[in-house]
């Protein structure tokens, strides 16, 4: 029993970990689509950094109450909700409305993380930490690379798909949807006391 909800945490870790990267790509997004100058992007960067605290600050009385599994699904299905705004977003859309989207998207999945990270520690098994933290460490460097490596391509098929519906990035803030909501699916089949 333990080793399957240890699988399935890693799945959510890895799954987590896609989402993170492909949401990164709002800053080239902001940038090329939306034209930012730089001055914006990096307030954007303190945004998230603001979200992650009160992430950080309000977590621990849910997850006490909760757990951390309702939370995640919660947050992960938030994620694919937003993602799905970010897809469609034109490049006149007001800067404030950018700013309103970007922190809640990065509070829900800075919630992800925190909570993913929190089961990730409690299912490291006693006797093989050393070789059990260095495979995660493995394989979550080749998920980063073939995650960056797919968000690239998809952001190369979306310039040339010229959509009325989505924007150039809406591949990618798509695939964060799908990945986000995998995630939450994933999550379900967590067991964890107390959710």
């Amino acid at each position: 029993m333990r080793q399957k909800n240890t699988r399935i945490v890693l799945v959510a870790k890895w799954l987590s970990l896609s989402v993170l990267i492909l949401a990164g790509f709002v800053v080239p997004f902001l940038s090329k689509v939306i034209s930012l100058s730089y001055n914006y992007i990096f307030l954007f960067t303190i945004v998230t950094s603001f979200s992650t605290i009160i992430v950080g600050l309000l977590v621990k009385p849910f997850v006490d109450q909760i757990g951390s599994k309702s939370m995640i699904i919660i947050s992960s299905f938030g994620v694919a909700a937003l993602s799905i705004v970010w897809a469609m977003l034109p490049a006149t859309t007001p800067i404030f409305i950018l700013f309103l989207l970007h922190f809640f998207n990065m509070f829900f999945l800075g919630m992800v993380l925190i909570l993913i990270g929190r089961l990730f520690l409690i299912s490291i098994p006693d006797n093989d930490r050393i070789t059990f933290a260095s495979m995660v460490n493995f394989f979550s460097a080749l998920v980063a690379l073939l995650t960056g490596l797919c968000g690239g391509y998809l952001i190369d098929m979306g310039e040339q798909m010229h959509s009325n519906i989505i924007n150039s990035y809406g591949l990618v803030f798509l695939a964060v949807m799908f990945l986000s909501c995998a995630n939450g699916i994933v999550c379900c089949f967590l067991k964890e006391k107390g959710s």
